[in-house]
């Protein structure tokens, strides 16, 4: 919807607006020019006189005509009224049309520059002559650069967090892959030779079988009375445990009137396989299972048993206990409360979760 025009306010700007008394004088031009068809913009200095010029001549003629008729007089006189009617009216629309465009593109502009501040001073705020309005400016511009300045900090201080809570994201992942990787890069002797040792460390008697022709399994563990059998199979971590040797394994343990056994693996299970054997005393250790166990036995990384997190208002560094859980509290030295970030991250707690054991 357009601006309402307001002819008082835009005869109150002609005064002070060379745009506007340029229109002024091109509207009175036009009238002129429609009057008199001897006016030329091309030679300005010749109105005064052309105009004068003309006037004398309608003098002479209206007192010709009285003298000859003088019903002609009332003719001549509607004639000129007639011709003034037309003359004026062109130039009162021509200069209505001007001020109306030059209000539309800003030609105000110069009005404004002189407008009486509240303080009564013309020009005092375009212009900067008053003072109390100059410091009312200079105020405002020093609260909007201290806004502006606060804003940069927050933000800049909300980056520094979240690059913070990424990197401890990424820490954790990294040290489950260091774990996962030191068990996936040692030889298959060794990988025997370990589980070996952590059955050994659980409280079981072990009696590990020849590296070759171990019969179909890899050690005998006994515990309160009863017999075990172990298997190993040091495969990559995505390889599936074909269920063949599920069902050799269980075979052996059938011969060797074994109680139960452990099928540890650095692969996974296969869900067909683990279904298949689940009720014949077969216990599944995959990676995972088997970073439990050694968790369980030799203590979490130390990664996996707290991870920090940042105040968003200070920048303080805190330590968040895995154990605690995900809905824990602390208190910044600056006052506000925390909870961590990084344990609240959904990849994160099922890492935890599931590499901790730890109930969250």
């Amino acid at each position: 919807m357009g601006r309402k025009y307001n002819l008082a306010k835009s005869l109150k700007d002609l005064m002070f607006d060379p745009f506007g008394i340029g229109a002024l004088i091109l509207g009175i031009s036009l009238s002129c020019l429609s009057s008199s068809p001897e006016l030329s913009l091309n030679r300005p200095w010749e109105f005064p006189e052309i105009i004068a010029k003309s006037l004398e001549n309608l003098t002479h003629d209206l007192i010709f005509v009285a003298s000859e008729s003088p019903a002609g007089v009332i003719v001549a006189v509607i004639g000129v009224v007639y011709s003034l009617f037309v003359t004026w009216f062109i130039g009162i629309v021509a200069v209505f049309l001007c001020l109306r465009f030059i209000n539309q593109i800003g030609g105000s502009e110069f009005v404004k520059k002189y407008e009486r501040c509240p303080h009564g001073i013309r020009g005092g705020i375009r212009r900067y002559k008053c003072d109390h309005c100059a410091k009312e400016f200079a105020l405002e511009m020093q609260k909007w650069q201290n806004e502006d300045s606060q804003r940069q900090e927050k933000n800049a201080r909300a980056y520094k967090v979240r690059q913070f809570h990424e990197e401890q994201i990424n820490k954790v992942f990294r040290e489950i892959a260091k774990e996962e990787n030191a068990l996936l890069s040692v030889h298959p002797k060794d990988f025997e030779s370990f589980v070996a040792k952590l059955f050994k460390d659980m409280g079981f008697e072990v009696a590990p079988t020849p590296y070759s022709n171990d019969g179909g399994y890899d050690a005998v563990v006994l515990q309160n009375g009863k017999k075990y059998l172990v298997e190993c199979k040091k495969y990559k971590k995505n390889k599936i445990v074909p269920v063949k040797e599920l069902r050799a394994f269980y075979g052996v343990m059938v011969a060797q009137e074994a109680d139960g056994g452990y099928f540890v693996t650095t692969g996974q299970f296969s869900s067909q396989g683990m279904r298949q054997f689940s009720n014949r005393q077969i216990t599944f250790s995959n990676l995972t299972r088997l970073i439990q166990m050694i968790h369980g036995l030799y203590g979490a990384n130390k990664m996996l048993e707290s991870v920090q997190g940042m105040c968003d208002s200070c920048g303080g560094v805190l330590d968040f206990k895995v154990s605690d859980g995900d809905d824990k509290i602390i208190r910044c030295d600056c006052g506000k409360e925390i909870r961590s970030v990084v344990l609240n991250d959904p990849r994160v707690a099922q890492l935890i979760k599931i590499y901790n054991n730890t109930k969250m």
